[in-house]
């Protein structure tokens, strides 16, 4: 039982760490090229969060899908943006 959890946590660390980093290498980025500070990463970030959550309870999707697609789809509307 506690193996478990800890496995759970520990994944769900690497995760959480890996959207900071991958939000962090995208500020840097911009900010390294256009010396421009972007906020608009951390609402992106939300949407694709969001459509990934949606698209798992309503649809039935596995995360593993519903992340890619959600990925598409927040580019997609970031170029919409753009």
């Amino acid at each position: 039982m506690i193996a478990e959890q800890l496995a759970g946590n520990l994944i769900q660390g690497i995760i959480l760490g890996g959207v900071y980093g991958m939000a962090t290498m995208g500020l840097s980025l911009i900010f390294g090229v256009l010396r421009i500070v972007n906020v608009g990463h951390g609402a992106f970030i939300m949407v694709g969060a969001f459509v990934a959550l949606w698209m798992f309870k309503s649809l039935g999707i596995i995360p593993l899908v519903a992340i890619p697609v959600a990925m598409v789809i927040g580019m997609a509307l970031g170029f919409l943006f753009y």
